[in-house]
């Protein structure tokens, strides 16, 4: 998935798990996303009432989709498995930029985030402790558009940073 189609999906998701999984790119982002991610779950434990009832409603839909005669509903699922089957996870700057804002210490108080805020040299040493061919300037760009768009106040003003000459 592209990474602004990403951070679309991750905009627009109320759930935060959901959230992190669209962030470190380990689901592909179809509409069927949460479905496979049940039955996934159901088979590492079958016992579980929630994910039977979720895949009996999945099994609803089924019969309703065959009765009449609704083969979109197939294709969709066959693009969605096909998509999973086919994923693989790509890090980028920003799945580290919004996993460094998801589990800062202020998250596990339980700030809401629109009262947190960040440094750009806090998110600027994390990168560089996850990643060292970091070029500054990009990245100081992508960190105040990432933020801006999830609606994160950072400290400062964006702008040039200018070296102090003695």
């Amino acid at each position: 998935m592209k990474t602004r189609e990403r951070l679309k999906q991750i905009k627009e998701t109320k759930s935060w798990g959901r959230r992190l999984f669209l962030a470190n790119d380990r689901i592909p982002g179809t509409k069927h996303d949460e479905e496979i991610m049940d039955i996934l779950v159901w088979l590492m434990s079958p016992d579980n009432p929630e994910t039977r009832h979720n895949l009996a409603g999945l099994g609803l839909q089924m019969a309703r989709a065959v009765r009449d005669g609704y083969l979109a509903w197939f294709h969709d699922w066959a693009d969605a498995i096909e998509q999973w089957r086919s994923h693989k996870p790509q890090k980028d700057i920003r799945t580290e930029i919004f996993n460094y804002i998801m589990f800062h210490p202020d998250a596990s108080l339980g700030k809401p985030m629109s009262d947190r805020t960040f440094q750009v040299e806090d998110i600027l040493t994390h990168l560089k402790a996850k990643n060292t061919n970091l070029d500054e300037k990009a990245t100081r760009r992508a960190i105040y558009r990432i933020c801006s768009e999830f609606g994160i106040k950072i400290q400062g003003k964006p702008g040039r940073r200018w070296p102090t000459h003695k």
